[in-house]
């Protein structure tokens, strides 16, 4: 082999391009993953998403009024306008008292009560959801036990 070799430029094979096009398009990849990311915090993309409230509930089954007692126990306060509650997926009403009582309004925090009528909806589940705009979050789910005795 001649030491004139060594320095000469051209490959018979071809294989000197390789490396730099693959170079080239992983700088190209990573700037725009860069662009994309930056952008979107630049925007304020990245916090246009709200999370359902974080709240904790106590369930109770008084048999005697058909009714489910809903304390909240602690965590974020939630207005009544944005829950609905549903029982077996049909919509209810979370009221004021255990029987005849109207319902709720204001907000839903620490230590409040309200009750929702179970009639006949033993073995059902109650689901109290939390809406924002077009969006529904189950934010607490009790399942009454199918021998309950509810009218």
């Amino acid at each position: 082999m001649k030491f004139r070799n060594l320095f000469d430029e051209t490959e018979s094979d071809g294989t000197r391009a390789v490396s730099p096009v693959i170079g080239v398009i992983l700088m190209v990849a990573i700037t725009v993953i860069l662009a994309a990311v930056i952008g979107s915090f630049v925007l304020g993309l990245g916090e246009s998403v709200d999370s359902a409230p974080q709240a904790s509930f106590d369930f109770s089954v008084n048999e005697t009024e058909d009714s489910l007692v809903v304390t909240h126990r602690g965590g974020d306060t939630i207005e009544i306008n944005n829950i609905e509650v549903r029982v077996g997926g049909s919509d209810a009403t979370l009221n004021n008292a255990a029987s005849g009582g109207s319902a709720l309004t204001g907000s839903f925090s620490t230590g409040d009560t309200g009750y929702v009528d179970i009639s006949g909806s033993a073995g059902e589940t109650v689901d109290i959801i939390y809406i924002a705009g077009d969006r529904e979050s189950i934010i607490a789910s009790f399942d009454i036990p199918s021998g309950a005795s509810l009218s």
